[in-house]
């Protein structure tokens, strides 16, 4: 039962449901027509939700048949009513070719009084064997709402301390693994073992560690599989994890297996590898990319015995939902939700209500990624780890629900993925992760490579031989010159930013960038003396692929779609190429041929094709020595008839790989060992090449205190 609701108010405004009005805080009355008032009603009800034009226009006027543009002059006027501007709206915001969303905080006066049905307790101890698993009879309800605002479903915080020991505790760290391949740990809700994943050979497998005697026990035997996340159940006897076979166009399925190890049950497919139970065991948060789509995709549930799959929330692009946590209540999910695109500070942290939808944000500050999250037992706060900028580590966070801020917590310099915490919050495990990587040169008429300096990411060749590379300097990753065989070393930019991905234009003049100075990841071009800095692209921004050889014009990956673009190198119009170039691309060194990566639909495998740039004809489509377990990571081109490419083998070896565009077999070139290729480049002579290689070592930490 509940009885009517008569008001809500926002701003200095008051909607009357029983009279149908509008008026200010004051009494005075804003004269509004009936639909504008429907329209309204529509939007407000659904506030912080996007209303699609068809499902306001529906709503408003039914099955009668009107134009759009009703619609639009019922918003124009509103906004007219209101004081809103349409450029910086304060009460209606609108979703460009979509529809609008109400964004002003909302107060409900004589709210409903709602009389739920009883729910049975779920019982102490979940069956191991999980048939007995069942949908609830009634969701759980919108019970409570805040005097100063709308917050129907947030928990009820007080201004007392937080019932979590681990950060009242002195700060205590213990590193579980040495092996540099852990990649996922999570601890039980008893704090006695860790459940973890290790990579030895490219082959992972699944162990569970007990923490007090140190035994390592496996669960799952080393295998081809790729996991990408793991969870406990709340009654310690059961673990959740996603993983899928090394074919990298295969989905992501969650699993369950019980502790002492067994044959694990597949419980959904195409997961995007988080996961999160709910306090009851019975259900698991997910997220999920259509197929052939990547600009949004949708938070779903499942029950923890399989099927009974359902959307809660659909992200809006560029947005998407990444790392999930249940609420302590079970009442709703706590999300990072936003885009890490373009290197801007898009990613935040949002709760969605369970029983109505509904999604607000947690916090309003933003963080250029965020990689994972666990609400504290008491739902006064969350932990999660995050980079600030593109150019931070990833650090502990805490949030305070209370007064929706975040306060770094972290007390070493180590950097930290995926989190778990005891039921207690007095023991957590992190997965603390760093980098090693070095420029090497392939010495003349040698086998054998030179390690020349420490570097992160792409470098250049200059036309005269030098190389321009990237490294990190205090925290932040600058511009350097050196010669050839390593000496000469001379700093470039001296900037508090990132600054990354060179490449020298064919008269030796300037160097073309990308940096993050201005927020975004935008190209920039210096002197290749250092001075002179310019801007050159302002919207988009990406990534310097090409200049043509009369150094006019600039091709560049969009940060944004992957996609070619190019503009004039001494600035303009950002053009979009339209044609399908693949998901990467090389130009040869004269321009007239672009090489690109895709991947067969039928075989799996990935093949290479090159076209002719003047008449974007297709040249030939090149098999390569993948399978579908591998994939090609660098192409680039050692003269205007071979380009060259590296292979990874499900993570485990790299070898480099030769064409000639006028024969049919690559030949390989050379075996890279086991470490990641990042970036490889040919000498102008096309004699000797260099390459970037390193790893990513990553291992498991015990943590018990961080005060």
């Amino acid at each position: 039962m509940s009885q009517t609701k008569q008001f809500y108010e926002f701003g200095d405004f008051r909607l009357d449901l029983t009279n149908k009005s509008l008026a200010r805080a004051g009494g005075e009355n804003v004269p509004i027509t009936r639909k504008m008032f429907e329209t309204l009603l529509a939007l407000v009800e659904n506030a912080d939700r996007l209303m699609e034009k068809d499902a306001l226009m529906q709503r408003i006027w039914h099955d009668r048949f009107v134009e759009e543009s009703n619609l639009t002059f019922n918003i124009k006027m509103l906004r007219k009513a209101l004081g809103d501007d349409a450029a910086r709206p304060r009460f209606i915001e609108t979703v460009p070719r979509r529809g609008y969303r109400f964004i002003a905080e909302i107060k409900e006066t004589d709210a409903p009084v709602e009389i739920a049905q009883s729910v049975a307790a779920p019982p102490k101890k979940a069956a191991a064997s999980f048939k007995n698993y069942f949908l609830p009879a009634a969701v759980l309800m919108t019970v409570l709402l805040s005097a100063g605002g709308l917050t129907a479903w947030f928990w009820k915080y007080n201004s007392k301390a937080s019932a979590a020991p681990l950060l009242n505790a002195e700060f205590d760290s213990m590193k579980l693994s040495d092996t540099g391949r852990v990649y996922h740990a999570v601890i039980s809700p008893n704090g006695q073992y860790v459940v973890y994943t290790n990579k030895v050979g490219g082959k992972e497998s699944l162990w569970l560690r007990h923490l007090e005697t140190a035994n390592n026990t496996q669960i799952i035997p080393p295998s081809d599989d790729n996991y990408f996340g793991l969870a406990f159940s709340h009654d310690g006897e059961t673990v959740f994890f996603t993983r899928k076979r090394g074919d990298y166009v295969q989905p992501i399925s969650i699993y369950r297996i019980p502790l002492t190890g067994g044959v694990p049950t597949k419980i959904a497919d195409r997961s995007q590898g988080w996961i999160s139970l709910s306090p009851d065991d019975r259900q698991i948060s997910f997220v999920r990319y259509n197929d052939h789509i990547g600009d949004f995709n949708r938070l779903m549930l499942v029950d923890a015995s399989g099927g009974n799959e359902r959307e809660i929330k659909l992200s809006e692009t560029p947005n998407a939902f990444w790392a999930t946590s249940f609420s302590p209540d079970g009442a709703s999910i706590a999300a990072v939700y936003g885009h890490s695109r373009n290197a801007s500070q898009a990613m935040g942290l949002v709760e969605i209500d369970l029983a109505t939808g509904a999604q607000r944000e947690l916090t309003t500050e933003k963080f250029f990624h965020i990689k994972d999250l666990v609400w504290l037992p008491d739902k006064s706060g969350i932990l999660f780890s995050a980079s600030r900028t593109i150019n931070d580590k990833a650090r502990l966070w805490k949030l305070s629900c209370e007064t929706q801020t975040v306060s770094l917590i972290s007390k070493d310099s180590a950097e930290y993925s995926g989190l778990s915490l005891t039921s207690s919050a007095d023991k957590m495990v992190a997965v603390g992760f760093s980098a090693d990587f070095h420029l090497y040169l392939q010495n003349r008429d040698d086998k054998n490579f030179s390690s020349l300096t420490q570097a992160r990411d792409n470098f250049a060749f200059t036309p005269d031989g030098k190389i321009v590379y990237a490294t990190d300097t205090a925290g932040n990753e600058d511009l350097w010159m050196m010669d050839a065989d390593g000496s000469n070393q001379r700093q470039l930019t001296t900037e508090t930013s990132l600054e990354f991905t060179p490449l020298v234009s064919p008269d030796n003049r300037y160097i073309f960038y990308t940096s993050n100075r201005s927020g975004e990841s935008q190209i920039w071009r210096i002197n290749t003396d250092g001075s002179n800095r310019t801007q050159i692209t302002f919207n988009e921004g990406g990534y310097a692929r090409f200049i043509s050889p009369d150094g006019k014009w600039l091709f560049y990956q969009s940060a944004f779609s992957n996609k070619l673009r190019k503009i004039a190198t001494a600035g303009g119009e950002e053009i979009p190429l339209d044609a399908n170039y693949g998901y990467y691309q090389s130009f040869s060194p004269d321009g007239k041929l672009l090489a690109m990566l895709f991947r067969d639909k039928e075989t799996k495998k990935i093949k290479i094709r090159v076209l002719q740039t003047e008449t974007q004809k297709d040249l030939k489509i090149f098999e390569t020595p993948t399978e579908p377990t591998s994939y090609i990571q660098n192409l680039c081109w050692r003269s205007n008839e071979t380009f060259v490419y590296s292979i990874e083998e499900n993570s485990a070896r790299d070898s480099l790989w030769e064409q000639d565009v006028n024969k049919d077999k690559p030949q390989l070139r050379h075996d890279l060992g086991n470490e990641e290729i990042k970036n490889i480049q040919y000498s102008p002579d096309g004699e000797s090449f260099a390459f970037i290689r390193g790893s990513w070592q990553h291992d498991a930490f015990l943590i018990k205190g961080l005060k």
